[in-house]
């Protein structure tokens, strides 16, 4: 859990805040060997959003929080190398493909077609960004 949050703190660090080139340049290997590791990041993507007791399907539940937050995360990743320069995305894309099926289970879970949360929720605009990348 702590190399999550490590990583969610890099990459929005790397997204909203003024960042010199060295900075970014450590931050974004950091980031490459955090994503490397596998299933140490994002653990709660590997939870099944459905198999969740139905009082926890609501968008202040912890799972629930956590899980949106994760994918915001790759998103973000996906997001800073756009332009393809600073190595993220083969990496951040293999793990999607290892998580694959979890991934699609909280899209799922989370999309607001599925009324489990309201359209108006503020996580549907980087489920919508995500969907592009996939």
């Amino acid at each position: 859990m702590a190399e999550s949050q490590e990583l969610r703190k890099l990459v929005t660090h790397l997204t909203y805040g003024p960042v010199k080139d060295q900075e970014r340049t450590q931050a974004t290997s950091r980031i490459q060997t955090l994503v490397q590791r596998g299933d140490t990041i994002f653990p709660t993507l590997l939870i099944d959003p459905f198999a969740l007791p139905t009082q926890s399907w609501h968008c202040t539940s912890p799972d629930v929080l956590i899980a949106q937050l994760e994918l915001q995360t790759i998103t973000q990743i996906l997001e800073l190398d756009k332009d393809g320069t600073s190595g993220l995305t083969e990496p951040i894309l293999a793990h999607v493909r290892h998580r694959w099926f979890a991934i699609v289970a909280w899209v799922e879970f989370l999309h607001p077609g599925n009324n489990y949360f309201p359209a108006a929720y503020p996580h549907i605009k980087h489920i919508y960004r995500l969907i592009k990348f996939l």
